[in-house]
């Protein structure tokens, strides 16, 4: 990940006419100290940690001259807003949170709503070609199709699920299943293809919708789980591939990044700025919930003034497939 810092610093010199007057003796009155506001009251914190690029280092701190509280330019109102994903954490946690989910089988939906849940908003048997995910051109009915007949199998197996998933033996177990990886493989690639074919008010909720039924702290809870379990995690790629015989789609091959968590310096950038009395406020197209977590689970908390992001309907304290 990469972190890049474009300041627009602009400096205008005001230059005084001078003026000769006549000379004329008067006391020598000693002038009092005149504080200049922030100069001596309030301390200046900077970006300290040796891992910055030296010239976005430099531009930070000179940032913080300019516009902290310990400057003549500083407005009790500030406030920088950061996106989330990939921008400061590595990765998606969002998209990190849909694998997780997936393979801890956290939902809460029965097999009877999968089709709507998962059709919520997209086209009608909409084509779907020239994608990396399966040589098959496929409508989404097809795919829901798949997706819905190997949740079904799972469901009754080893249901009824539940908002904080299975426990790690009932994992092994569920896993090694190859309705399994026909579910998971196709769940995950059909968000891709969503995202690829769809507007973004209607691709980045429908991901979202795989909470249907939960409460926001199970969302939460759940959440948090995904990002302290791939917070640990070294980066790499994970490959999931299915060739259930009988499918409408086929055989499908998806791969996916494993791990996610939020540097060091990210850490001391919120810190630096709310230490010099700037607010740090968070706008993300991930849902609100995950977004809390993460913010909790990397360590944030502290330093952010508040988050904006997606949310879905609640009826009777639990979400619903709208957004």
């Amino acid at each position: 990940m990469s972190i890049a810092f474009l300041m627009a610093l602009s400096f205008v010199a005001c230059g005084k006419t001078a003026v000769v007057e006549p000379e004329v003796e008067t006391p020598q009155v000693e002038s009092p100290q005149v504080e200049t506001p922030g100069e001596s009251e309030v301390a200046t914190t900077y970006v300290e940690r040796d891992d910055w690029d030296a010239f976005v280092k430099t531009n930070v701190n000179a940032f913080m001259d300019m516009y902290g509280h310990g400057s003549n330019n500083y407005d009790e109102n500030s406030y920088v807003v950061f996106d989330f994903d990939n921008t400061c954490s590595i990765f998606d946690i969002e998209e990190q949170l849909a694998v997780y989910q997936l393979q801890q089988m956290a939902f809460v939906f029965t097999p009877e709503d999968a089709e709507k849940i998962l059709l919520t908003e997209l086209g009608d048997a909409q084509m779907l070609r020239g994608t990396d995910y399966s040589e098959v051109d496929s409508s989404y009915n097809d795919w829901v199709t798949d997706i819905t007949a190997a949740y079904s199998y799972l469901y009754d197996t080893y249901g009824p699920f539940t908002a904080k998933g299975l426990d790690d033996e009932a994992v092994i177990k569920v896993q090694a299943d190859p309705q399994w990886i026909e579910f998971a493989t196709k769940m995950r690639a059909m968000y891709d293809l969503v995202y690829d074919s769809e507007s973004a008010s209607v691709a980045y909720p429908w991901v979202l919708y795989w909470f249907t039924g939960m409460t926001e702290e199970e969302v939460y809870d759940l959440a948090l789980a995904s990002h302290n379990y791939y917070g640990a995690v070294e980066t790499s790629e994970v490959t999931w591939s299915t060739s259930l015989e009988g499918s409408k789609v086929g055989a499908v091959e998806y791969t996916w990044t494993s791990g996610t968590g939020v540097p060091e310096n990210i850490k001391e950038l919120w810190a630096a700025l709310q230490a010099n009395g700037i607010e740090v406020w968070v706008c993300s197209a991930s849902g609100i919930d995950p977004i809390r977590a993460a913010i909790d689970a990397f360590g944030l908390h502290e330093y952010c003034t508040g988050a904006i992001a997606m949310s879905r309907v609640l009826e009777d304290g639990k979400y619903v497939n709208a957004y």
